[in-house]
């Protein structure tokens, strides 16, 4: 008896194929089915790795970006280092202001700071104005030290003044003094001492005008009243004139000849007033006769230029 067992064979039945679309759940079935059937057809899969490929291109773009953003930034801007440059030439713009400020005001002293500050500053070198300053600040000393003598030689001046007013020999001791006044003034006058001896110097001319007047005074006094009783009271105005003329030959006073300037004027204006009194006067017919005895009286003076013109009209 054969005891093999036997397998009933599998029927086969055709599936209808369904009205409408498939559904997922179909679709799924039949992708089944045909790898269970050995489907030489493939679905691709997707390549090891692509994702993260895909992820470190992205990176590297972004990174590339970023690079050549700040390599615009860095060319725009001068980089770091220029960036430092860039600010200095603000702060010595500040500083040339001040500096110019200084000098125009005369302060020398702050001037002086202002360039020691930038020459000692080494990113000032390169700036357009270095060798200026540079010169500026040997000047600027120079002038300091002139400042320093010329204070201390005024300074040893006033005390010398001071000393003859003390001991009243002032007047006597003017015009030496005014002399080393005016040498003083030719040496420091650009400097602020100069000021000082200005005011001095009007004193000394003053004391010494005073001094100068102290020799002719006497004398003018007496000659002022001599012409007045000698010559005016006898309308001899000529000889008043030639008087004073003398007197003042040879003397460089200036007061003094101011003071014998105003003595002539005032004879000149007598002489004028007795002239046209004395044409008025007396007979037409007789005039010429008159003013020629009367010439030599009036030779000199402002009171011929009257006579010459009634003798001129006639």
């Amino acid at each position: 008896m054969d005891k093999t067992r036997r397998v009933p064979a599998r029927e086969t039945k055709r599936v209808g194929k369904p009205a409408g679309p498939a559904s997922p759940a179909t679709r799924t079935g039949r992708v089944t089915s045909r790898l269970a059937a050995g489907d030489s057809r493939r679905v691709a899969a997707p390549a090891p790795g692509a994702g993260h490929s895909q992820g470190l291109k992205r990176g590297v773009c972004v990174a590339a970006g970023v690079l050549v953003l700040l390599l615009l930034i860095l060319v725009m801007s001068g980089g770091s280092s220029d960036g430092h440059a860039r600010k200095a030439p603000d702060r010595f713009q500040s500083r040339l202001v001040e500096l110019d400020t200084a000098r125009q005001a005369g302060q020398d002293v702050r001037a002086v700071e202002v360039l020691e500050e930038l020459l000692q500053d080494g990113a000032f070198r390169g700036n357009r104005r270095y060798a200026e300053c540079r010169t500026l600040l040997d000047q600027y000393r120079l002038q300091l030290e002139r400042n320093r003598s010329a204070a201390e030689r005024v300074r040893a001046f006033q005390q010398t003044v001071e000393t003859a007013r003390a001991n009243q020999t002032a007047l006597q001791q003017a015009a030496k003094m005014l002399v080393e006044c005016q040498d003083l003034l030719a040496r420091y006058g650009d400097t602020p001492a100069a000021a000082d001896l200005r005011g001095l110097r009007d004193d000394l001319r003053r004391w010494a005008a005073t001094d100068s007047q102290s020799g002719w005074t006497d004398s003018y006094n007496a000659l002022k009243d001599r012409i007045a009783t000698e010559h005016l009271r006898s309308g001899d105005f000529a000889a008043a004139i030639r008087a004073w003329r003398a007197f003042e030959n040879g003397n460089p006073d200036p007061l003094l000849r101011s003071r014998v300037s105003g003595e002539v004027s005032a004879i000149n204006r007598m002489a004028r007033d007795k002239a046209s009194a004395l044409v008025r006067e007396g007979e037409p017919g007789d005039l010429r006769s008159r003013i020629e005895s009367a010439r030599p009286r009036f030779d000199g003076s402002e009171g011929m230029d009257v006579l010459n013109a009634a003798l001129g009209g006639r």
